[in-house]
């Protein structure tokens, strides 16, 4: 597949909500985070970047931007993403990290629509972006986390039962206590539940 081709299509996505506010320190932490991730090769300025021999940049997340990755599975399968910090007056921030559906469709078995049931390799993604979100709420609380096909739309306090059909669902314990009667939740750490 021609790297062109690899970026039409929609995103499976890891999007992180925070409160509002997140600070400069914070969002410095949050690229530390990111950056130290062993299956993340780095950031890049611009998407070209990412299939050159051009080394990766040391580019901080700030909002509003754009930066492009490289992630290198543990099979040996790379996927480009892009990775931004969206910061709205009035609303919460969010952290998202974004693969091209076309890069799965060129790595994987792909078959849409993009269920979990159909592409068990999904689950090798999964569980990267959800090693990911412990280790940012580790240092930076969020209000939740959502995996799956074009979740960045989608609030975390607009998650029904329904929605797990299709992502997963990272919410602080205390929240996922409030809808115990979903049934599927799991503890990933202490503080944190997911439902999938």
């Amino acid at each position: 597949m021609k790297e062109a081709d690899i970026w039409i299509g929609g995103y499976y996505e890891l999007t992180i909500e925070f409160q509002q506010g997140l600070s400069e320190g914070q969002m410095l932490v949050m690229s530390t985070i990111v950056k130290q991730e062993p299956a993340f090769v780095g950031f890049y300025k611009e998407r070209a970047d990412l299939y050159v021999e051009a080394a990766p940049l040391l580019h901080e997340l700030t909002a509003h931007k754009s930066l492009y990755g490289m992630i290198q599975l543990a099979r040996g399968q790379q996927l480009p993403c892009v990775v931004e910090v969206l910061k709205v007056a009035g609303e919460a921030d969010y952290l998202h990290i974004a693969i091209p559906q076309g890069s799965l469709e060129d790595q994987f078995p792909y078959q849409y629509p993009l269920s979990k049931k159909s592409n068990s390799w999904l689950a090798v993604i999964d569980e990267w972006f959800i090693v990911l979100a412990k280790a940012i709420y580790e240092e930076i609380p969020f209000e939740g986390a959502l995996i799956g096909e074009e979740v960045s739309g989608l609030q975390v306090e607009e998650v029904t039962v329904e929605h797990l059909a299709y992502m997963s669902w990272i919410v602080p314990f205390e929240k996922g206590k409030q809808v115990v009667s979903w049934g599927q939740g799991q503890e990933l750490t202490k503080d944190l539940m997911i439902y999938r």
